[in-house]
């Protein structure tokens, strides 16, 4: 698979959450991550007829705005697993195996001007 460049502005809203919109919006900051597919995990969900599809990625942040990479995956439809604010919808599936937050550094760099 490719890169999947993922765009928008970020606004972070008073309780704390981002959203990101694709539009110029009041407040909104720039953002871009790119994200490629590294491997996809099928799990079928306990006691019903349909699967789950987890993909992990490995993300490169281009910005550095607060919650970037959770609002961006969760905007694109991927939410990290067992994200409590970003991927709510799917915290009852994804806790019976995975009781904390999915998201995790493997390389931290910096490129120096």
């Amino acid at each position: 698979g490719g890169v999947l460049v993922l765009n928008g502005s970020i606004v972070q809203h008073a309780n704390a959450c981002s959203v990101v919109v694709h539009h110029e919006a009041p407040g909104g900051r720039p953002s871009r991550t790119y994200a490629r597919p590294i491997a996809v995990l099928r799990r079928p969900e306990q006691g019903a007829e349909d699967e789950r599809f987890y993909t992990l990625v490995a993300l490169s942040i281009v910005t550095g705005r607060r919650h970037q990479i959770r609002t961006h995956l969760s905007n694109a439809g991927h939410p990290v697993v067992c994200d409590r604010r970003y991927g709510w919808q799917h915290l009852g599936s994804d806790l019976p195996w995975c009781s904390w937050n999915f998201l995790h550094r493997y390389r931290l760099a910096f490129e120096d001007p």
